[in-house]
């Protein structure tokens, strides 16, 4: 139960959709004013010591989030996986619509990224909090000893226990996991002899608003397939959605923004994808 445990933002058998013979995958990262590409298994990339850790919290939860919630979403996220990967895309029936809404939810908000925002986020609402109800009935302590001092004190290392509970209200019963769950969901194979899926270390683009008729989101599946959920436009039939889903320029489109929204990583199948990504990749 450590501080310093590797914690995988981005989940091992979600990489493994781009991963070749050898079970390793093209990994590009910008280092050094530059675009580096290695060969990269699944387990060296896309971790932080301790992104989850929370310190405020009894001994056996400090890394709740990475060893009970994450593990029971990681294995939610590789059934899932296996379902869509598979030869016949009318197996998406066979997914369990919540526990597949609560993997998209989560990949959405546990990035480091994400989890930044939260923490500052809890961080404001408890000092807006002391501020009104007054300082000494909050203050512990081993806290400084005037109220001035301690909104200039250091935050914690690690997840405040609000941010904590934050994430499992977002994950669990948000409006972004119901509307989700709502609407209407597909797999889109694609055979272009020119570009291939590729992904990043924030994989899902949401498009237009969840809930705005033409709103939907893309979450690549691996180098040629992809989920798609979408709202019922009525303007729009089903297949013409499909049919939208499956061009050239859709594609494309997945692509770029799949590397513009990265955290740090964005990973291909093969080299063939290098180019675009390199006339894409940005610090």
């Amino acid at each position: 139960m450590s501080a310093n445990q590797e914690h995988h933002y981005l989940p091992q058998c979600y990489q493994r959709g781009w991963t070749g013979g050898d079970g390793k995958l093209f990994v590009y990262k910008w280092v050094r004013s530059r675009i580096e590409c290695k060969r990269r298994s699944p387990k060296s990339t896309a971790w932080t010591p301790g992104l989850y850790f929370a310190p405020g919290l009894p001994p056996n939860l400090k890394n709740v989030l990475e060893d009970e919630v994450w593990r029971r979403i990681d294995q939610w996220l590789s059934d899932g996986l296996e379902v869509l990967r598979s030869n016949d895309v009318n197996d998406i029936e066979k997914i369990d619509k919540s526990c597949w809404s609560v993997v998209i939810t989560a990949m959405i908000f546990r990035n480091p990224s994400m989890i930044k925002y939260i923490n500052d986020q809890a961080n404001r609402h408890i000092l807006e909090m002391i501020k009104r109800c007054g300082f000494e009935k909050y203050r512990s302590s081993d806290e400084p000893d005037s109220q001035e001092r301690f909104e200039n004190f250091p935050i914690q290392d690690g997840m405040l226990n609000i941010s904590v509970q934050s994430i499992l209200r977002i994950i669990i019963n948000s409006g972004i996991y119901q509307q989700i769950y709502s609407m209407k969901w597909g797999v889109v194979n694609i055979d272009l002899d020119f570009c291939s899926i590729i992904t990043s270390d924030n994989p899902v683009t949401i498009y237009s608003g969840l809930k705005q008729d033409d709103g939907f989101l893309v979450f690549p599946i691996n180098k040629d397939r992809f989920f798609i959920a979408f709202n019922d436009n009525h303007n729009k039939s089903e297949s013409s959605m499909m049919k939208l889903f499956t061009s050239n320029n859709f594609v494309r489109i997945i692509n770029k923004r799949v590397i513009e929204q990265k955290y740090c990583y964005v990973y291909a199948f093969d080299d063939s994808m290098t180019d675009f990504i390199n006339n894409n990749f940005k610090e």
